[in-house]
């Protein structure tokens, strides 16, 4: 398993993921879990017969990065 795998994973059951990082580490994390995403190609394919979207909120506030995953009905990327 990837380093930043086990966030993706429960960012796709749960939609939600807060972790705390130092501060230096958060765009390293960031686009760790970006690059996760987009990797999975499963996730994907299951969106898009259903067609929906999935986005990737990020937020880093006092040490702690919080991403969201929200849901859209349309297909915009993939």
């Amino acid at each position: 398993m990837r380093l930043y795998q086990p966030i993706w994973e429960q960012l796709k059951v749960m939609h939600k993921c807060d972790i705390a990082a130092p501060k230096p580490l958060h765009k390293r994390i960031k686009k760790a879990v970006i690059k996760e995403k987009d990797m999975d190609l499963g996730f994907k394919v299951l969106l898009a017969e259903e067609a929906k979207s999935a986005t990737l909120q990020i937020e880093s506030k006092d040490g702690i990065l919080s991403f969201r995953l929200n849901f859209s009905i349309g297909i915009t990327d993939l």
